[in-house]
């Protein structure tokens, strides 16, 4: 998928470039899911080009609406059936019945909520972000692994402008020397990260 709006006002300045998000059900990684969601997942990028043609980059906001559309008709079901129709607090404990392994939704996670009382109740435990990095006009996963594209760039090349640059000190006089020897070559060097 590229990032067409952010390399038209940066450039390539933006190579190597990360950022964490929700992913993208068109970049989830096929392996990982539950292979009833395929189909699903590509009908949902057929409707979506299909009422916008001039498409570049589908919405990420558009495929976990989907899912999560997908996961609340998971739910929905046990509500009426189960705890007798479709209220706030029957959808609740329906929500908090719910256990799916990773791989059971259009983002690639899993469906598990926190119970009342805990730290973070209502919050989707099994959820995760995923790290995407910027190359040549290009979003790859490069985090978690489940979902990884791609391995990251981890030390940005020389040819970034951000690339850091070992600087040229010079010294005189035999103390002076010794102390840029020891900050540049040393095992505690200050420019390579020791």
């Amino acid at each position: 998928m590229g990032f067409t709006r952010s390399s038209r006002t940066v450039g390539s300045d933006a190579n190597y470039f990360y950022n964490v998000d929700p992913i993208s059900i068109w970049q989830t990684n096929p392996k990982s899911l539950k292979p009833e969601l395929l189909p699903i997942i590509k009908e949902v990028g057929d409707a979506y080009v299909k009422a916008k043609p001039d498409t570049v980059i589908k919405s990420a906001h558009v495929g976990m609406a989907a899912s999560n559309t997908y996961a609340f008709l998971d739910i929905l079901p046990r509500a009426i059936k189960k705890y007798g129709g479709a209220t706030s607090d029957n959808l609740r404990q329906a929500a908090l019945d719910t256990d799916l392994p990773d791989g059971s939704t259009m983002l690639g996670f899993g469906i598990k909520f926190e119970p009342p009382g805990a730290a973070m109740a209502g919050q989707n435990e099994r959820a995760y972000p995923v790290v995407v990095q910027y190359i040549d006009d290009q979003s790859y996963v490069v985090w978690t692994k489940s979902q990884q594209q791609r391995e990251p760039v981890l030390k940005l090349p020389a040819s970034s402008p951000y690339a850091m640059k070992r600087p040229r000190l010079r010294a005189r006089g035999y103390r002076a020397r010794q102390t840029v020897r020891r900050l540049c070559c040393g095992e505690r060097c200050l420019f390579r990260g020791g």
